[in-house]
């Protein structure tokens, strides 16, 4: 029995250790590795640190690169029509202010992500350092008709920065002056229904993320095709592992290579239906950026409606809707290969699984979860840093 317990604690020391090791590497300490854990986040941290110019790239296809959002390609003018950046005040290019998108929702409204209104020490942005680019897919045109002010910020009052994967990721920014832009049409249906429709992403944020430290942005408006991935598969053990909620999307491909990247928080995930671009969703974070299993992670506009039409005019939905969206169903549990594991340690130590494996199952799980909470860290990477 002491042997046992003896073997018991070197197997978790040892798995610690690995999981360590492996965060770290993932976190980018290990140099020349995409860090798993630079979320998608892309607060206003560039309100307080200088931006990197926007670089030439006119040399990239020799370094592997693409000219384009991940997987994506440059939109067509005027393709998305209510999309805008949000850009720090100050002077030189659009493109080297930008930290975030949003859309249009309302003639005085821009929605985006809760955490892009934010800055580097968590707290929120005042008005006056947040503006407003409409109507342009070209950041390198500063026509300053296109800017519009701030008058005030409103954040979904659930929202907590400090979470690692933050849920309830929207808020509203209300503009001095009237937008001149097309209001986008918000989904009232049941996102569910939605699994494996392709949809479209658009956003000026990095189209290579091959160096972390150094990610590629472009000047001009780029867009991609993903599907939507049920939560459930999402909330795989090796995915998200049971951290995505009800009230947010996952969209992407398993094998990765298409995505949203850092800068794009905020901008809008599509559909269309009856020729008509319908916005389900707000895109919110992403572990690195189309990386396999790792699926982006959007804010579902559905589940937030009664809340934004205190403020601006939304689509009705059914009172059956809204109830099963004010109590959704706990999702399924992710399959995973427990009988495998049972099997296994049945050939290993003879007959049933006994008490003291049940210790040694309980302990790998508290290492698997070590493992998990230093490779989702927050706020690794963030704007344009």
């Amino acid at each position: 029995m002491r042997l046992f317990l003896f073997l018991l604690l070197i197997t978790t020391y040892t798995l610690a250790l690995t999981g360590t090791a492996a965060a770290q590497s993932l976190s980018g300490e290990n140099s020349g590795e995409i860090p798993a854990d630079s979320l998608r986040e892309t607060s206003a941290e560039a309100q307080d640190k200088p931006l990197p110019e926007f670089k030439d790239q006119s040399n990239d296809a020799d370094r592997g690169f693409t000219a384009r959002i991940i997987g994506g390609a440059a939109a067509e003018v005027d393709a998305y029509p209510s999309i805008v950046a949000l850009i720090r005040p100050g002077f030189g290019n659009f493109n080297t202010r930008l930290f975030c998108g949003g859309t249009v929702v309302a003639t005085r409204w821009v929605m985006t992500a809760a955490h892009c209104v934010f800055d580097a020490f968590d707290q929120p942005l005042e008005p006056r350092r947040v503006q407003v680019v409409e109507g342009t897919n070209d950041l390198a045109q500063n026509t300053t008709q296109r800017v519009r002010d701030v008058a005030q910020i409103i954040v979904h009052p659930d929202f907590d920065i400090t979470l690692d994967l933050q849920p309830f990721d929207l808020a509203l920014i209300e503009l001095v002056q009237d937008s001149e832009q097309p209001i986008a049409t918000l989904f009232a249906g049941d996102t569910t229904e939605l699994v494996d429709r392709f949809t479209s992403i658009a956003g000026w944020g990095a189209t290579n993320f091959e160096n972390p430290s150094d990610p590629q942005f472009p000047v001009v408006l780029q867009d991609a095709a993903v599907p939507i991935i049920h939560n459930d598969v999402c909330n795989a053990p090796d995915s998200y592992d049971g951290q995505i909620v009800p009230s947010q999307m996952c969209a992407g491909f398993r094998e990765g290579g298409v995505d949203a990247c850092v800068g794009d928080s905020g901008g809008p995930l599509l559909i269309e239906e009856n020729n008509e671009q319908v916005q389900v969703g707000i895109t919110s974070f992403g572990i690195g950026c189309a990386e396999p299993l790792f699926y982006g992670i959007y804010t579902d506009v559905s589940h937030f409606l009664p809340w934004l039409s205190q403020f601006i005019a939304v689509p009705q939905q059914s009172p059956e809707l809204i109830e099963q969206l004010a109590n959704p169903q706990p999702l399924a549990t992710p399959v995973s290969n427990d009988s495998d594991d049972d099997n296994l340690i049945e050939r290993l130590f003879g007959g049933s699984i006994g008490t003291g494996v049940h210790v040694l199952l309980a302990l790998l799980l508290l290492a698997r979860m070590i493992v998990l909470r230093q490779t989702i860290t927050r706020g690794v990477i963030k704007i344009r840093t």
